[in-house]
């Protein structure tokens, strides 16, 4: 994503975006459309590490899906509840955030977001 200075979860985003970076190259077969799935399945686990989004599937389904999801529930941790460095639902505008970033750039291709975020990450 093109990083905003302005934006005061830049570091946030950063933290997402280079596990998602992993997970693209430890998935050769992962598409940009299948990250936007694993990063709606990431926004229920985290709303469910904190008691919300019950009846919503907070499941990974396959080990492309299970490496995203693990990884936005461990920054969610990390910045939620060890540093506090965020709120809930601050944090969930950031997955958000990079969700549609995600569909913005898998018009370039099916792996458009991957292309595009090496040269950020």
């Amino acid at each position: 994503m093109t990083w905003n200075k302005e934006d005061t979860n830049i570091d946030v985003l950063q933290n997402i975006e280079v596990g998602l970076k992993e997970a693209y190259e430890d998935n050769i077969e992962a598409t940009d459309a299948m990250m936007m799935l694993a990063l709606n399945v990431a926004r229920v686990a985290v709303k469910q590490l904190f008691g919300y989004g019950k009846g919503q599937n907070g499941n990974p389904n396959g080990p492309f899906e299970a490496q995203v999801v693990n990884h936005i529930v461990e920054i969610a941790q990390m910045r939620i509840i060890k540093m506090k460095s965020i709120t809930p639902d601050d944090f969930d505008k950031c997955i958000s955030k990079v969700h549609r970033s995600v569909d913005t750039h898998r018009a370039y291709g099916p792996r458009g977001y991957y292309e595009f975020i090496q040269e950020y990450v």
